[in-house]
Parts: C-alpha cells; structure tokens; sequence
C-alpha cells in the first residue's frame, strides 16, 4: 500500500504541476504518514490533520521520545499520567495491537522529519491551550472542535 499510495501522490503532483496546476501543500492523516515525506520529496510543503484531541497526540509524540519504559508521565499542562492511563496497545504487557504501535510510531517519526512540522489539531484553545503547547518542537494548531456535518443536521 505505501509503495502504490505514495507513487499516486507523486503523479498527481507532478500532473498536476505540468498541468499548471501547483499542488500548493498536502494535509495528511495517520493512514498515510508517509505522504508528507513524498510531498517533501516534490518540494511541496505538508501538514499533518490530527482528528484526536492534542492531549493524545502529546502521549504518542513522549511515549515515542524516551518514555515508553516510564510507568508515569508528566506532561507539560496535563495531569500526571500512569499506565492505566495510556491506550492499552502502549502497555509493555500487551502484545495485542503491535500494528497500532508501529502506525502511531512511524507518524511520530514522519512529523518529527518535517522542518518546523505542523499539525492541525481537532480542538481549540479554549479547550487545550496547554496541551497544544507541550510538543515545542511541532506546531500545534486548533481547528476545531471539528463536527461531522450529519450531526449538525439535527
């Protein structure tokens, strides 16, 4: 799937540069983490869209940058987290959901690659200012709360 997806995003790019056409950025999300690294490669800037609220990207970004073996985190504007309270596929017992680890990590790798790296966040400052501030290293913007139009339809 990475080989097939990544060379489509790759032809629609370059078409469409020949078309006239300039892809101007690439929004992202975790099924294809690898998009901003193509998107990089053909000199076009990427943003990843994270659907989940800032505080879980916070645990993925410092579980996968040296915190996976503590069995508590502190993180910047967020309560003391314990084990218990991580995504059950982070516990060291658990060998249930590898997949979902290996997902998770390789879109913490892929932002962690991009200069100045931005994302899009599921939120807004109102409700998490603190935790859209704890990565220093990403951008974190709110844009959110985002609502799927079906339930705004009453």
């Amino acid at each position: 799937m990475k080989k097939n997806s990544s060379q489509i995003i790759r032809d629609i790019i370059t078409t469409s540069a020949h078309e006239g056409r300039l892809v101007t950025s690439l929004v992202y999300t975790l099924l294809l983490p690898w998009s901003g690294a193509v998107a990089r490669d053909c000199h076009v800037p990427s943003i990843l869209l994270w659907i989940r609220p800032a505080a879980v990207l916070d645990i993925y970004y410092y579980y996968f940058n040296g915190y996976e073996e503590d069995i508590s985190l502190e993180l910047l504007g967020l309560p003391r987290l314990y084990i218990r309270d991580l995504p059950s596929f982070l516990i060291p017992s658990s060998s249930s959901n590898t997949f979902a680890i290996k997902t998770f990590k390789e879109l913490v790798d892929a932002i962690d690659e991009e200069t100045n790296p931005k994302v899009l966040v599921n939120t807004c400052n109102a409700l998490e200012l603190e935790a859209l501030k704890a990565i220093q290293n990403y951008n974190l913007i709110g844009i959110g709360p985002l609502i799927p139009s079906a339930f705004l339809d009453g």
